[in-house]
């Protein structure tokens, strides 16, 4: 649910080894628009949906990428946006920790 315009707001995002952006799908601001950003060492992708959101509304916001790194964000189940996710090899195996915020 959009909550606030005045701050990106984050519905899902990983952030690399040493604390730097990753992939991430969230509210842009000021743009105020969904975003896909995939920032891997020198890398960054990004889309924005055309869908802008309202507050107080539920959305559902799913990005796919496939094994030729051909990127697709979906807002309600309809494409919204396409892109190029190249930033890094997707068949590397990596480790998911979950920390809680301080």
């Amino acid at each position: 649910m959009t909550t606030t315009t005045s701050v990106e707001e984050h519905i899902l995002a990983f952030s690399t080894d040493n604390g730097g952006n990753s992939i991430a799908i969230f509210r842009d601001e000021p743009s105020n628009k969904f975003k896909w950003r995939d920032c891997e060492g020198t890398g960054c992708h990004s889309a924005f949906s055309t869908t802008t959101p309202v507050t107080g509304k539920i959305y559902q916001v799913v990005a796919t990428v496939d094994g030729s790194n051909d990127g697709h964000l979906y807002v309600n189940g309809k494409a919204d946006a396409s892109f190029g996710s190249a930033a890094f090899n997707r068949k590397q195996t990596r480790s998911l920790r979950i920390k809680p915020r301080a």
